[in-house]
């Protein structure tokens, strides 16, 4: 019996669920319904602004960062592996019709949604990696051999099922409870969603009645047929709705309109929309003035919130990018002399007059040259020959460094080697 049997319609209809990837799609499967009724599913929950914008601003952000091939140094430094093909391939074009950007973009869209990013990998002469084609994870199961290697199964419309090992795919996992496939954030928390969904739906539809507020037509007349009550509901609603709201209206037979009081719950809308916002922008671990809630932002701590917004949401990704990058494009021989690594000094920089306080204590210490220095702010290196070399401040010593033992303090003379009281001597006799 699998980890979660769930049992649901008549007692004899019973689903056993064995790996999170059936879970999954139980839970975005029969519907996709949520509790507050809506369908919700990676697609139509992209429809809704916060998971727009949070989806937006993760995968934009990890395409944008430069990635580099590192090679590594026997003194234990490293250097840019320029002359490598994985690194032209990963940051030019990884297939014919698509750029680095948009290759990631996609790849870690498909991530943030539905917690995995498949790619085949093709191969040309000796095995290298000569592309990546990318594969929609809605499209792909994963399944444990007996042997505990993995075998991905493409299915396209029309076409037959291709079946890969391990090793054709590129596979960045997301959090996962099986270790072979990662969780859908969506799917695992659609109630959510679909509140935040819900509740933008209900103020579409208000709007789109002129924000007209519900109300009673009264008359002491009785109708002998139902049907025209309903009728006369129906004809008012089209004269006061939509496009013909704040018209006028000619109520005939005594008739009356009272308004309907705003109930508690309406007065509480947008008080629900808010916290919906911040609520699924934490799913996600987006900080809210990412996604232009400014609310609670200040220009203090903004800097503050953008750096722990790398730390805390985007450096999950780019480590499990660079993981699976390594571990899938290369060899066992290269893995221990290559590696891939996203630049984020670009993200964590300050302010300039930070920058720059940071940099003339690094210079002075012989941390960095002015030309490292000039490399992180985009600069050509200095023309004098100068800007290679390390400075160090002349009151620095080594910290091992003997300290010299003070000397006995002169006493106070005239200029001539005699102390005032060898004078005072002197003059008594």
């Amino acid at each position: 019996m699998g980890f979660l049997t769930s049992i649901f319609g008549q007692a004899d209809q019973v689903r056993t669920i064995t790996t999170s990837r059936d879970l999954e799609q139980f839970l975005i499967g029969l519907g996709g319904g949520s509790g507050a009724g809506i369908h919700v599913s990676p697609e139509s929950s992209m429809r809704f602004s916060t998971v727009f914008a949070c989806v937006k601003v993760i995968s934009e952000d990890v395409a944008k960062l430069p990635l580099h091939l590192y090679r590594r140094r026997k003194d234990g430094g490293k250097e840019r592996a320029t002359d490598h093909p994985l690194s032209w391939l990963m940051n030019t074009r990884p297939n014919p019709w698509m750029s680095s950007f948009n290759f990631r973009e996609m790849g870690t869209g498909h991530l943030a949604l539905r917690g995995n990013s498949y790619s085949f990998i093709e191969r040309g002469l000796g095995g290298a990696v000569s592309g990546l084609i990318p594969l929609h994870p809605d499209r792909v199961t994963v399944e444990q051999q007996p042997d505990y290697t993995l075998k991905y199964t493409h299915r396209r419309p029309g076409m037959d099922p291709k079946v890969f090992a391990s090793d054709e795919v590129l596979h960045v996992c997301g959090m996962t409870l099986d270790g072979v496939s990662g969780l859908s954030p969506i799917a695992y928390q659609r109630d959510t969603v679909g509140l935040a969904m819900a509740a933008s739906r209900f103020g579409s539809k208000v709007f789109a009645n002129g924000a007209k507020m519900g109300g009673i037509l009264s008359t002491p007349a009785r109708f002998k047929d139902p049907r025209r009550a309903d009728q006369l509901a129906k004809d008012f609603d089209e004269k006061t709705s939509g496009e013909n709201a704040h018209g006028t209206v000619v109520l005939e037979e005594d008739m009356k309109w009272t308004k309907a009081s705003m109930t508690s719950e309406d007065a509480q809308y947008l008080e629900t929309r808010k916290f919906q916002r911040q609520e699924i922008a934490g799913i996600f671990r987006v900080p809210p003035h990412k996604i232009g809630d400014l609310e609670r932002a200040t220009f203090t701590n903004i800097e503050h919130q953008s750096m722990e917004y790398v730390q805390d949401c985007l450096m999950s990704y780019l480590v499990r990018w660079e993981q699976a990058m390594n571990y899938s494009l290369l060899t066992e021989r290269e893995q221990g002399k290559y590696y891939f690594e996203f630049l984020v000094d670009g993200l964590l920089r300050g302010d300039i007059a930070s920058r720059y306080t940071a940099y003339q204590t690094a210079i002075n210490d012989g941390i960095m040259s002015p030309n490292e220095v000039r490399a992180k702010e985009n600069m050509n290196p200095r023309g004098d020959g100068l800007g290679d070399r390390y400075m160090r401040s002349a009151n620095t010593v080594p910290a091992d460094t003997p300290v010299a033992a003070p000397s006995a303090p002169a006493k106070p003379g005239n200029g001539d080697g005699r102390t005032m009281e060898e004078e005072g001597d002197v003059a008594t006799q």
